[in-house]
C-alpha cells in the first residue's frame, strides 16, 4: 500500500494538537425545557443539539467542544431530569444524565428564571450535591432587569451565587465561561500528538439497533436503547481507542422515507443524521435481519456513497439467523442483489445483543478508512487508464473521437481523480463506471466510492 503524500493528508504532522491542559468535562443538568440545549449550542458555537419547546426533546447526552485562550472544555448536553422516573424511557434518560455528571469535572445546574424556583429544582440540587463536584448555578431566560433582580430566591438551593444568562440572546455567556475557567484547576502541561481520527457515522432505519451497536463498540451505555423507533434524536459523538487508534463514533436518529418524516423534532433529527454523514469518513449501515435490505436501506447506502464516504454494512441480530432460516450465503446474495451498484462495500454479520462480530466491524471500518488515503503514483495511474482504454476504446460521436490526454490523482479522503480529455461531454456515465472499476481492480479502495471527474485541459 502506498503512503499518502498529498496536501490534504491529515494523518501526519498537520493534525498535531497541543493542549496546555486536558479538556475539562462539563455536564449541563436541570429539569426539562429550561434551555439546556440552547445553552449547549451557544457554548460550542453551532446548532448540534435539537431545540424545541417540547419538554424532553433531548434524550441522549450530546458532546461538543469549547476552546478559549486559557482552557478547553468538552460540554455534555443532557436530557431533562423529572424527579422520580415515571416510565421506562425516563429512567433511561435519568441514567444518561447521571452518567454524564459522574464523568464531569464541572457541573452546570441550569434553572429557569422565568418560572422561578420549583420543588423539582430543590430535588435535583440535592442529587447533584452528592457528587461533591465543582458546580455553577446558572439561571437562564434572564433577559429583563426585573428577572435578574428576582434571583435571590435561588440562594435557597445552597449552590452559591446564581449566574444570570439568556442563552437565546447571548447575554451573560462570556461571564459564564469566565466562571468555568476559574473553576477548572489547571493540570500539568500535556502535549497530545494525535493522527487524524476516523469518524464513523452509524446510520440506518429506526430501531435497526444502531445505538446497541454503538454501545457494544464503546463498551458502555452511551446512547439510550429502547424498542421504540425514534429513541435517538440527536447525533451523538463518542470517542474510543482501539489498538491505540482513536475513533469517533456518531450515533444518529433513524432515517425514514422522506414522505413519512413528520415536521418538527423528527425532521430536525433527520437533518442531524444527514449532517452526521457529511462530517464522517465512514458510514456503518446497520440493517435489521428481521426486515432485511429494504428499499430504504438502499437509499441510506446511496446517501452515504453519494457523499463520497466509505461504507460498511452490518447485518444486525445475526444471533436470530436460525430462527429465520437464514444462511450467510443467502443473505449475502440478497444484499448484493439490492446493492449491485456497489459490490465493493463489505458486508458483515453482527449481534449487538450477544456482542458478536463487533471486533471485526471495528477493524473493517478502520481498514476502509485507511484505504481512503491510498496514493497512486501518476505513471501507474496513467498506465491503468491506458490499459483500460485499450480493452474498451473511448467513445466517439460520428467523425469525432474522444482523446485522452492524462490522468492525475487530485486528492485523498475521498480518493479523487481527474482525467483530462478533449471533450468531457462525450463521456457516458457507463464508461465513467468502467474506468472507476479499472482503478479499483488495481488498487484496493475497499468500501470507498471513487470520485472521477473529466475535464478539458486548461479549463
Amino acid at each position: 500500500m502506498f503512503e499518502p503524500t498529498l496536501e490534504n493528508d491529515t494523518r501526519n504532522s498537520d493534525n498535531i494538537i497541543s493542549y496546555q491542559n486536558q479538556p475539562a468535562l462539563v455536564a449541563i443538568a436541570g429539569r426539562p425545557n429550561v434551555g439546556k440545549s440552547t445553552l449547549f449550542n451557544r457554548l460550542i458555537g453551532e446548532r448540534r443539539a435539537i431545540i424545541a419547546n417540547e419538554p424532553g426533546t433531548t434524550r441522549d447526552r450530546v458532546i461538543g467542544k469549547l476552546d478559549t485562550l486559557d482552557s478547553s472544555f468538552m460540554i455534555f448536553d443532557t436530557g431533562g431530569l423529572q424527579g422520580n422516573a415515571s416510565d421506562h424511557m425516563e429512567e433511561k434518560i435519568h441514567k444518561q444524565v447521571y452518567t454524564a455528571v459522574e464523568d464531569a469535572n464541572i457541573i452546570i445546574f441550569l434553572a429557569d428564571g422565568s418560572s422561578g424556583i420549583t420543588p423539582l429544582d430543590h430535588e435535583i440540587a440535592r442529587d447533584l450535591r452528592k457528587y461533591n463536584k465543582p458546580m455553577l448555578l446558572v439561571i437562564n431566560k434572564c433577559e429583563s432587569e426585573a428577572r435578574k433582580a428576582s434571583l435571590s430566591e435561588f440562594f435557597q438551593l445552597g449552590l452559591g451565587d446564581p449566574i444570570p444568562i439568556s442563552a437565546i440572546q447571548n447575554q451573560g455567556i462570556y461571564e459564564l465561561i469566565e466562571k468555568m475557567t476559574e473553576l477548572y484547576s489547571q493540570t500539568p502541561m500535556k502535549t497530545i500528538t494525535n493522527k487524524a481520527v476516523p469518524k464513523f457515522a452509524i446510520v440506518g432505519k429506526p430501531n435497526a439497533g444502531k445505538s446497541s451497536i454503538l454501545n457494544c463498540i464503546a463498551g458502555d451505555t452511551r446512547a439510550i436503547v429502547d424498542n421504540t423507533p425514534g429513541t435517538t434524536r440527536d447525533a451523538i459523538d463518542t470517542s474510543i481507542f482501539y489498538n491505540n487508534q482513536e475513533i469517533s463514533l456518531i450515533d444518529t436518529a433513524g432515517l425514514k422515507k422522506r414522505g413519512s418524516i413528520n415536521p418538527g423534532i423528527e425532521k430536525f433529527s433527520s437533518l442531524r443524521a444527514f449532517h452526521a454523514i457529511e462530517r464522517s469518513n465512514i458510514g456503518i449501515l446497520v440493517i435489521d435481519l428481521e426486515n432485511l435490505m429494504t428499499m430504504q436501506d438502499s437509499h441510506i447506502a446511496g446517501y452515504v456513497l453519494d457523499a463520497y464516504k466509505g461504507l460498511v454494512i452490518a447485518i444486525n441480530k445475526w444471533d436470530l439467523a436460525k430462527n429465520f432460516g437464514y444462511t450467510k450465503k443467502e443473505v449475502l446474495q440478497q444484499v448484493r442483489l439490492k446493492m449491485h451498484w456497489a459490490t465493493y462495500v463489505p458486508i458483515l454479520f453482527v449481534s449487538a445483543l450477544k456482542n458478536e462480530g463487533i471486533t471485526e466491524l471495528i477493524e473493517t471500518g478502520i481498514e476502509v478508512w485507511q484505504n481512503r488515503f491510498i496514493k497512486i503514483p501518476r505513471a501507474k495511474l496513467n498506465q491503468i487508464i491506458l490499459d483500460a482504454m485499450a480493452k474498451h476504446p473511448l467513445p466517439s460521436q460520428g467523425p469525432r473521437h474522444l482523446r485522452f490526454i492524462r490522468a492525475i490523482q487530485k486528492s485523498i479522503d475521498p480518493p479523487s481523480f481527474t482525467l483530462y480529455v478533449s471533450d468531457p461531454k462525450m463521456v457516458h456515465f457507463s464508461y465513467r463506471r468502467y474506468l472507476q472499476n479499472s482503478i479499483r481492480n488495481n488498487f484496493e479502495y475497499k468500501g470507498n466510492p471513487i470520485k472521477l471527474n473529466f475535464e478539458r485541459l486548461g479549463s
